[in-house]
């Protein structure tokens, strides 16, 4: 028997829920949609949109960022979503406390069958996920 297919975010698309999330972030979180449409897949949706909400909580609650910024774009089939701040530094390697953030993080991409990447770039704290339609 076939699968019910996943909720569409209460009629929402990827790109609209990320838009009402950002919006609702009262500044802390922007969003730059990509120039053409992004069509993924709903579970994947959800999948990037838990990354989304994990990340930029963690952000809020134990770093020193004052912004995040949220772009989404495809090319070639391969989707990448960016999530920048202005905070101190990351390396996840040097993460000693017990939360499960990293975990659920790591989690997810491997549900996308993706990759995980954190780097800084002229004083700007990356996380990359990328992965395949």
């Amino acid at each position: 028997m076939p699968r019910a297919p996943s909720p569409r975010f209460n009629g929402l698309s990827l790109t609209q829920l990320i838009a009402a999330y950002a919006q609702k972030s009262e500044g802390f979180v922007s969003y730059q949609p990509s120039a053409g449409a992004i069509d993924i897949d709903p579970e994947k949706s959800i999948n990037l949109y838990r990354i989304i909400q994990e990340w930029t909580g963690n952000l809020r609650h134990h770093s020193t960022a004052t912004c995040a910024t949220v772009s989404l774009a495809e090319s070639e089939g391969e989707i990448t979503l960016d999530i920048t701040d202005n905070g101190a530094p990351f390396d996840p390697s040097a993460v000693t406390s017990g939360g499960l953030g990293l975990e659920n993080l790591n989690r997810r991409v491997k549900a996308l069958q993706g990759t995980l990447n954190f780097f800084e770039k002229n004083g700007t704290n990356h996380i990359s996920v990328k992965f395949f339609k």
